[in-house]
């Protein structure tokens, strides 16, 4: 019978030490045609036994023909062995890489403390990262530290307070420099392909908290919830170009950039972002809340939640990569619409306060063809706000002294400073091809009507619309004692132009035309009705009405009957 195996002896080694110097290694892609190359390999330790602290220095060169880069690295450290329990204990580790290429000049250093590792459990005191980057005009500089553990057999990996701070330079915008602080937790379960992210920073101004969760690696999918203080994101772009008036172009004006939908086909993720206060192309919002989701070359966002100029907004969007439409629904609540619309277009045209509803859809690769293509539709209702550029109380006022006959029509531009105040505006329009056409207007002040009709061209920036402005009533401020002369006047208003430099026409010449015929067949109907009257009255038998003249004494020479027309005409004297 053999006599059972014995274990086999642990291997030990002890050497005085190794030396590796000037070796190297070099291949070619003959494909790319490109050529790779390690050099200046070196290598050298102390004394290497098990148990035994071993110190070692590493270098090497690495460098690539296309796109050219040049790397080089240096690293030193203390190793203790035990090889027969499987243990490692690195006291310390310090590496530097360097890496420059087409103007790229980049700096690397890792430095680990109190590393220990066995089959079941690693774990590094101390992980400290140094970056100084500079690519072209940019740069970034900074450090970040943390702790590591990983637990081997359950393949959990947790960095629980990860510090740091990075300067980022950036010429292209306003503030140069910015400093991002970094402060929070990873973890990572390799075996349920799950990663988690807890960061806060402050970014400029802004103070971030986020949570990140990463799942199915393969088909990697992104939770996440965001939450921000503030926001400027007109504080990181170039200002605004502004053109002197009336200077015209230097250079011939350049093709708009395509938008590029194509990173959201990529996207596989779900989440909220929440700031206090944004602020983005001038358009400034409070308590902004957005649900997102995407997957499948298409973003949904909603609901989209926030407070503006004294009101809110509800509603969603939706972008659908895959044939470049955009949808958009939103119900605007009680806004304060003049101080939105000069923050988003830069237009005076319109105060007030109420509701905006839209309902739109688009589709194309840039801002001018979501213009030409926008169809929809859009309602607005406003209430105690004022029409810019045009005093109509002013106006009518003047119309009384062009009544006599005057066929004049007035037409002014946009004026500064004048204005039309109303207490209810309401409108409703459809949106086909980028033009929005409306025929139900209708503006009420304690003296005037408005009703009116016409399109609003989007793609172009233009209006062309015909209202009518009607006299109803009279108070002692906006009006006065001359329009009461002008009660049931209707004077139609024509707005065209380019909203930068509207101007209005007002149609006098239509307004008595249309005012003569109104009041020749109200006296007409009213001549009627009393001959009317008077033939029945003869034919009973009755007096004669109150006020009419005796019959002439015998002898007297008669005047000829007066004809309904010539009263007529006598009445309509009258008037002017």
């Amino acid at each position: 019978m053999p006599e059972p195996a014995q274990p086999a002896a642990p291997i030990r080694f002890d050497v005085e030490g190794i030396r590796l110097s000037n070796a190297a290694v070099s291949w070619r892609d003959e494909a790319a045609g490109t050529e790779y190359k390690v050099s200046n390999i070196e290598i050298k330790t102390g004394r290497v036994a098990e148990k035994v602290p071993v110190k070692f220095e590493l270098g090497a060169a690495f460098s690539a023909s296309e796109p050219k880069l040049d790397v080089t690295l240096q690293s030193a450290g203390t190793l203790t062995a035990d090889v027969q329990n499987q243990t490692y204990v690195l006291a310390v580790l310090s590496a530097a890489v360097k890496a420059i290429g087409p103007r790229l000049d980049a700096k690397v250093d890792l430095k680990l403390s109190d590393l220990q590792a066995s089959p079941a459990m690693l774990r590094i005191g101390d992980v400290l990262l140094s970056v100084d980057a500079k690519q072209a005009d940019n740069a970034v500089k900074g450090r970040l530290s943390t702790p590591v553990t990983a637990n081997l057999d359950t393949q959990v990996v947790e960095l629980p307070k990860l510090a740091g701070e990075f300067d980022i330079t950036v010429p292209a915008l306003p503030m140069k420099t910015l400093k991002l602080p970094l402060a929070g937790t990873v973890s990572a379960d390799l075996k349920k392909q799950m990663v988690n992210v807890d960061l806060t920073t402050r970014l400029d101004e802004s103070n971030i908290k986020a949570k990140v969760a990463l799942s199915q690696f393969d088909a990697l999918f992104t939770r996440f919830d965001v939450a921000i203080d503030k926001l400027n994101l007109d504080r990181y772009l170039p200002p605004a170009e502004k053109k002197a008036a009336g200077a015209e172009p230097a250079t011939a004006p350049q093709a708009e950039q395509p938008i590029d939908f194509s990173p959201i086909k990529s996207l596989n993720l779900a989440g909220s972002l929440r700031i206090g206060d944004f602020v983005a192309s001038n358009i400034k919002v409070q308590n902004l809340r957005v649900d997102v989701k995407a997957a499948g070359g298409k973003l949904d966002i909603n609901p989209l939640l926030a407070d503006l100029y004294q009101g809110s907004v509800k509603g969603s969007a939706t972008v659908n990569a895959n044939n470049s439409q955009v949808a958009v629904k939103q119900n605007l609540a009680g806004v304060q619409i003049g101080p939105l619309l000069r923050d988003a277009a830069d237009q005076d045209l319109l105060e007030g306060r109420g509701d905006v509803i839209l309902d739109l859809t688009t589709a194309g690769n840039s801002v001018p063809a979501f213009k030409k293509a926008l169809n929809g539709t859009a309602a607005l209702n406003l209430k105690d706000g004022a029409l810019k550029g045009i005093n109509l109380a002013q106006s009518l006022r003047n119309a009384k002294a062009m009544f006599t006959g005057g066929t004049r029509d007035s037409e002014q531009a946009a004026a500064a400073g004048e204005k039309t105040d109303f207490s209810d505006l309401s409108a409703s329009f459809v949106i086909r091809d980028g033009v929005a056409h409306n025929d139900d207007l209708l503006v009420k002040s304690p003296f005037l009507r408005l009703t009116g009709a016409g399109d609003i061209n989007i793609a172009q920036d233009s209006l062309n619309y015909l209202a009518k402005a009607a006299v109803v009533a009279t108070s002692s401020g906006q009006g006065g004692k001359e329009l009461g002369d002008l009660k049931g006047l209707s004077v139609p208003v024509r707005v065209s132009g380019p909203f930068a430099a509207l101007k209005y026409k007002l149609e006098y010449g239509s307004a008595f035309s249309d005012s003569t015929k109104q009041q020749f067949e109200e006296k007409k109907e009213q001549l009627k009705d009393r001959l009317e009257d008077q033939l029945k009255a003869r034919l009973q038998g009755a007096k004669k009405p109150a006020g009419e003249a005796a019959a002439p004494a015998s002898g007297e020479e008669t005047a000829p009957p007066q004809k309904p027309e010539d009263k007529l005409k006598e009445k309509l004297k009258k008037l002017f």
